[in-house]
């Protein structure tokens, strides 16, 4: 018995406190290619943080 990933996701959840209100994103990315390095999903994830105004986490 052989398993194949046909599909591949990832979310990245962004935590931001503006104003003593906690603000939290979700974002899902589908169709991830199936060779994506952990390290590369880390850094997409750092530089979306980035944008969404929330800090990236060690």
């Amino acid at each position: 018995m052989s398993l194949d990933l046909l599909e591949q996701t990832i979310q990245y959840t962004f935590y931001n406190q503006q104003d003593g209100k906690d603000n939290i994103k979700s974002r899902v990315f589908k169709n991830v290619k199936k060779g994506a390095s952990a390290a590369g999903l880390a850094k997409v994830g750092d530089a979306l943080a980035g944008l969404q105004g929330a800090e990236p986490q060690p």
